[in-house]
């Protein structure tokens, strides 16, 4: 029964990707985002030091909810970024895993918001959110039951 499940929610040619899979590719998307962070926060830095030589506080004092914010920000962008422009982010192509409807095509901007949304108590819970595609018949983690979308990587032909 869960052969004729999983093949009519994953597209031919496409399973559903394992949770090794999945947690190599958020550790190398873990790697790019932050670095993106500290560049961010250079960028702060900097922007901070110059407005304090000139005394122009406006940018001096940026609050530490807006700082934070912005990255939050940074961090959902670049993740909708990559998944709407080509389906998997870049420690993703790493590992060959995709996220798409179950008609392999692109996720629309309200999808990929959710799963950004979704992945941060997903994770936070000891990753709890991951692993429950071991429970779950059709191998979906929160992110892809909440946005209606799948997680797959190609099969060998």
């Amino acid at each position: 029964m869960n052969v004729s499940i999983e093949n009519s929610l994953y597209p031919k040619g496409f399973k559903s990707a394992p949770i090794w899979r999945r947690v190599a590719a958020i550790c190398y998307d873990f790697f790019l985002v932050l670095s993106l962070l500290i560049a961010t926060g250079f960028v702060k830095v900097l922007l901070t030091a110059i407005a304090t030589k000139f005394k122009f506080n406006i940018v001096s004092n940026i609050n530490q909810q807006i700082f934070f914010i912005v990255l939050l920000l940074i961090i959902i962008n670049f993740f909708c970024y990559f998944w709407i422009k080509s389906r998997q982010t870049l420690g993703m192509r790493s590992w060959n895993i995709y996220i798409c409807n179950s008609d392999y095509s692109v996720i629309s901007l309200k999808q990929a918001v959710i799963r950004c949304l979704v992945a941060i108590p997903a994770l936070l819970f000891f990753g709890i959110g991951i692993l429950w595609v071991l429970v779950d018949k059709k191998h979906r983690s929160w992110q892809d039951i909440a946005s209606s979308t799948i997680t797959c990587h190609k099969t060998k032909l």
